[in-house]
């Protein structure tokens, strides 16, 4: 069963969802696993039967909850996702965000009960593709398994990209800075870098993410706006100076 099915309201028609925005196709995680994979003298369209396409989320709802079974995983097509773990003292952390593009619920696989919860921090939409699919899929065709695995791979050098844009920055401003560039590299092409960003996460969750006060944080990005290295109105962020923004952020 699809995980959205936990929450009636999720595979109901969104009419605040926009249908626009969406990333294309040849750009998202899933790009290899969709495509027809040939198979003897016949192209098979594996996924068919198996994926759920651009499945509305609205702000704020769970796309699954720590300690939910496995069943998919998701490609976020639109929309911004963060990750979040409840700490020993029940307060959340949030340890990740994700992007149009990228996957979610593959931290499950291993385990295959969620460690982590996923909330929409604004309208999105994920194409969901059911493990058991997957499973089935793998068994009969060695080259599915090839994508599969290629898939999680490429996740997995993403989200340590994102780990060592962080790792051994001490002060603010050097983790506000390496933040941006991460979220700017990740939204962009691969060959050209995108210099003006959507925040769609709110202060407080960026600062939980970096470790900082919220007074700390909005001094910080004051203080990167009088330098003149980035210029932010309300959630639009547009890097003015990237190499004044790399050298800061130690990249």
């Amino acid at each position: 069963m699809n995980q959205h099915m936990k929450n009636p309201t999720k595979n109901a028609k969104h009419p605040e969802v926009k249908e626009s925005g969406h990333i294309a196709c040849q750009d998202c995680a899933l790009d290899d696993v969709c495509k027809p994979i040939s198979f003897g003298d016949q192209s098979f369209d594996q996924t068919h039967s198996i994926l759920e396409r651009r499945t509305p989320i609205l702000a704020g709802e769970y796309l699954y909850k720590k300690g939910d079974p496995l069943n998919s995983i998701y490609a976020l097509t639109s929309g911004t996702v963060k990750l979040v773990k409840t700490t020993s003292k029940g307060l959340q952390q949030v340890v990740g965000f994700r992007f149009p593009g990228e996957l979610l619920g593959d931290e499950a696989i291993s385990t295959e009960i969620h460690i982590l919860s996923a909330v929409a921090i604004d309208n999105a939409t994920t194409c969901d593709m059911s493990m058991k699919g997957l499973d089935d899929i793998a068994q009969m065709i060695p080259s599915f398994q090839n994508n599969l695995i290629k898939l999680l791979s490429n996740q997995c050098y993403t989200m340590h990209l994102q780990f060592t844009s962080y790792a051994g920055r001490n002060n603010a401003e050097e983790r506000l800075a390496a933040f941006i560039l991460n979220v700017a590299e990740r939204n962009s092409n691969k060959d050209i870098l995108k210099l003006n960003i959507f925040l769609a996460m709110t202060r407080d969750d960026i600062a939980n993410f970096l470790g900082l006060r919220r007074e700390t944080l909005s001094r910080t990005f004051t203080k990167l706006q009088k330098t003149k290295i980035i210029t932010i109105e309300n959630k639009e962020l547009d890097i003015i100076d990237i190499e004044k923004l790399r050298l800061l952020a130690n990249y």
